[in-house]
């Protein structure tokens, strides 16, 4: 048979006393609950374990969307610059007459314009100074951004500004902007273009 030896104090007579006993098949659980201090600081422990990883995966995803949207930006913004190289040289090979004819006098700065590639349109853009464009519409269908009826607002909106160059009859720059809210933060990118009349 197991023998469990314990030592208990008691109090007699206003003295604390110790004696040893012997308890068959028995542990002595003497003072081994947990204190409130150990339990807070245990429940402190969990929290901080299991926060930590979802804060870090929360900040990861929030990365990737950051991401993803500076890559349509920018795959929008060069799109937007090979729609003006098109329609310069869609405009050479016509003979249209002047080379700056194919680009509305709205486009020019401080004005501002969009331009619809699946409609093949450059838009002068309304409001103050003709600077405030419309948000970029999207078709799931076909993978296209434009202005159609029926398509999706997104949050982009894509702004194309052109200035004359030194000599007005050789070069003018483009600068088209996407911007676009990510979540109370406005965000921008803007790509900057020397078109030149190769006639």
């Amino acid at each position: 048979m197991k023998h469990t030896t314990c030592t208990m104090k008691h109090k007699t007579n206003n003295k604390i006393q110790e004696s040893n006993c012997y308890m068959l098949h028995a542990t002595c659980y003497m003072n081994t609950g947990f204190t409130f201090v150990e339990t807070i600081v245990a429940i402190a422990v969990l929290i901080v374990s299991v926060v930590a990883p979802l804060s870090l995966a929360a900040q990861g995803l929030r990365a990737a969307r950051i991401a993803r949207d500076q890559i349509v930006a920018n795959y929008l913004a060069q799109e937007g610059v090979e729609f003006l190289r098109f329609k310069r040289d869609s405009g050479a090979i016509t003979g249209t007459g002047d080379w700056l004819s194919v680009f509305p006098e709205g486009c020019f700065s401080p004005s501002s314009c969009t331009v619809d590639i699946p409609q093949n349109t450059i838009t002068k853009c309304e409001g103050v100074n003709e600077t405030v464009c419309p948000a970029l519409q999207f078709d799931d269908a076909t993978g296209k951004y434009g202005y159609e009826n029926g398509w999706v607002d997104t949050k982009f909106t894509r702004t194309v500004s052109l200035s004359y160059g030194e000599d007005r009859d050789r070069e003018i720059s483009a600068t088209i902007t996407v911007s676009w809210n990510d979540v109370l933060v406005n965000r921008s990118f803007v790509l900057h273009e020397e078109l030149f009349n190769w006639q």
